[in-house]
C-alpha cells in the first residue's frame, strides 16, 4: 500500500471515529430535565408549571436551564428532544399550533413560534409582568413606566391589541368573562370585564397574592398584618381565615396552600387548610414562593440547600411524601 493510500484510509478512519465520538456524546448529553423524566420525576403533569415546564399532549415543553433557558420540547417518554427557540424564556401556553412565551433575551416582551420550532416573531413589544392565554387571546399585564402596568388583551396573531385597565399593581386572574386585579393606587382589589367595561371596587384593603376558587377570591391583606383572607367575586362576605403571617397563598378544590415564616433552618414551612381555616396541616419544612396544584402534587419553588440547586420539586398534596422531588431547575 502506498503512503497515499495509507494517508487515505487514516483519513477516513479518523471521520468515522468524529463522527462516533459526536453521536456518543448526544446520546449521553442528558439536560435535568430530560434526566428527570426518565426517572419518572414527572408525575401527571397537565397544566403549565411556572412558566418553566407545559405539557400539551404527548408532548413536554420545558426551559432547560443548562441551554440559558432556551425553550425545547421532548416526548412524554423522553424521546426526540429539540430545541425550539434560543431566548432565555418563560412559556405562557399554546393556542393552536403555537406556543406563546416571554423571552428575557428581549427585554421581557411576548413571542410565539410553532410547535415544530419554525415562524418565531414578537408578538408585545413591551415588557411582558404577567400573561395568561384564554383562546385566541393572550391578556397580559404590560410595563409602561416608573412601576406603572396596564392590563391588555391581544390576539395571538398579534393583532386588536386593546387596554383593558390602566394602572395595574401587578395580581391578575383572568375567570370568565371578568379579570380580577388589584391597583396600583392603595393596592385595592378590583374586577372588570374581558371587553374593558363595567369595572368594580372588590374591597378596600391593601391587597396581595390573589387566588380564585368558585365564588370566592383568595388573598393577603398586606397591612401590616400578612393575614389571609377571603371575599366572594361580588365583593361580599369578607372573612379572615387564619391568623398565620403568609408571604403567599394558592386555593383550589376547597384548599388552600400557603407558606409561612417561622424558626428553622429553612425558614419557611408549607401548610394547607381548608377554607374555612380548618384541618390545618404543615406539609413541608422549606420552600420559597408560590404553589401549583396540579392533580395529586405540589409544585413550588425548593430552597436551594435542600435539593442542591435552586428547582421546582413536587410532593403530594396531603404531604405523604417522604421527600420532594425535583422535575427541573433554575439554576444548577
Amino acid at each position: 500500500m502506498n503512503n497515499f493510500a495509507m494517508y487515505k484510509r487514516k483519513c477516513k478512519l479518523f471521520g468515522i471515529l468524529i463522527i462516533l465520538l459526536a453521536l456518543t456524546s448526544c446520546i449521553n448529553n442528558k439536560d435535568a430535565f430530560q434526566e428527570n423524566l426518565l426517572e419518572n420525576n414527572m408525575g401527571s403533569i397537565e397544566g403549565n408549571i411556572f412558566g418553566s415546564i407545559l405539557r400539551h399532549e404527548d408532548w413536554y415543553f420545558y426551559t432547560n436551564i443548562q441551554d440559558n433557558s432556551s425553550l425545547y420540547k421532548i416526548k412524554a417518554d423522553g424521546s426526540k428532544r429539540k430545541k425550539l427557540s434560543y431566548g432565555q424564556t418563560n412559556i405562557i401556553g399554546i393556542y393552536d399550533n403555537w406556543v406563546l412565551y416571554i423571552d428575557y433575551s428581549d427585554r421581557g416582551t411576548l413571542y410565539r413560534i410553532t410547535t415544530d420550532g419554525k415562524d418565531e416573531a414578537r408578538v408585545v413589544n413591551e415588557r411582558i409582568l404577567k400573561a395568561k392565554i384564554v383562546g385566541e387571546w393572550v391578556y397580559y399585564i404590560g410595563f409602561v413606566d416608573n412601576s406603572i402596568y396596564n392590563i391588555c388583551k391581544i390576539k395571538v396573531d398579534g393583532s386588536n391589541k386593546t387596554v383593558l385597565v390602566e394602572d395595574c399593581a401587578g395580581e391578575m386572574i383572568v375567570d370568565g368573562d371578568w379579570i380580577y386585579y388589584t391597583h396600583v393606587f392603595g393596592f385595592h382589589l378590583y374586577k372588570v370585564k374581558t371587553d374593558g367595561t363595567e369595572i368594580y371596587k372588590l374591597n378596600n384593603t391593601p391587597t396581595k397574592k390573589i387566588s380564585l376558587d368558585g365564588d370566592w377570591i383568595y388573598f393577603i391583606e398586606s397591612l401590616g398584618s400578612n393575614r389571609l383572607y377571603r371575599i366572594r367575586t361580588d365583593g361580599t362576605d369578607k372573612e379572615k381565615i387564619t391568623e398565620d403571617e403568609s408571604i403567599d397563598l394558592t386555593a383550589k378544590d376547597g384548599w388552600i396552600y400557603y407558606h409561612v415564616t417561622g424558626p428553622g433552618p429553612y425558614g419557611t414551612k408549607l401548610y394547607r387548610a381548608r377554607i374555612d381555616g380548618s384541618e390545618k396541616t404543615k406539609i413541608f419544612n422549606g420552600g420559597l414562593g408560590d404553589v401549583i396544584v396540579d392533580g395529586e402534587w405540589l409544585y413550588f419553588c425548593v430552597d436551594p440547600r435542600i435539593i442542591g440547586g435552586e428547582a421546582i420539586g413536587r410532593i403530594k398534596i396531603d404531604g405523604t411524601s417522604e421527600e420532594v422531588i425535583p422535575v427541573n431547575y433554575f439554576s444548577r
